[in-house]
């Protein structure tokens, strides 16, 4: 059995030595992985991620902020519109959900194929405003529920133009109020019974 030398690489090497080189300068004949795949993954898996924290903070912050909003309290006691730590969690989340898009689109420059961080791409785009619209329409619905359980319990002790001061205030944020003339209506003809 003898043993190849050092000097010699066997015919089946991936190593290859040039001549007029000191072995030390040794380089793999096959290139190993590029750093531009390595960038590009971290990209897209950083862009994934970002995504995916924007979208838990966009949600539960459009939500609480909705149902943060408790019209008798602010009509009684003075208290704030909304909760501070919903609107923080909301420009947070769309701070990240910004910062995934654009990780994003370095990925589609980086990357071939392009098809995978397209899809990120279009996910980074379209998740966070489904998770915001999502979360605002069920805010608003449990925001209407909560309004109308407190009316009947106010029924009688409160001014309806109180409330519907407060209500244009919501709606001057830019959340529709639909039933804001039905509640206030309620509480109208709930005073006049109790008159």
């Amino acid at each position: 059995m003898s043993f190849p030398s050092l000097s010699e690489p066997s015919a089946d090497s991936s190593w290859s030595i040039p001549r007029g080189r000191p072995p030390a300068e040794v380089e793999l004949s096959s290139p190993g992985p590029s750093v531009k795949i390595a960038r590009r993954s971290r990209a897209m898996s950083a862009s994934i991620a970002l995504t995916v924290i924007g979208c838990c903070l966009l949600g539960w912050g459009v939500y609480a902020l909705l149902t943060s909003i408790r019209v008798f309290a602010i009509v009684f006691d003075g208290a704030t519109l909304v909760s501070w730590k919903a609107v923080v969690a909301v420009i947070a989340g769309a701070l990240l959900a910004f910062v995934a898009v654009v990780m994003a689109i370095v990925a589609v420059v980086r990357s071939r194929p392009k098809t995978l961080a397209a899809t990120v791409l279009l996910c980074g785009v379209v998740l966070p405003a489904i998770a915001a619209g999502s979360s605002g329409y069920v805010g608003v619905e449990a925001l209407r529920r909560n309004t109308f359980i407190e009316a009947r319990h106010y029924a009688g002790d409160v001014r309806p133009e109180s409330v519907d001061a407060v209500l244009a205030k919501v709606e001057s944020m830019g959340i529709p109020l639909s039933w804001r003339h039905d509640l206030v209506e309620l509480l109208r003809q709930s005073r006049e019974g109790v008159s």
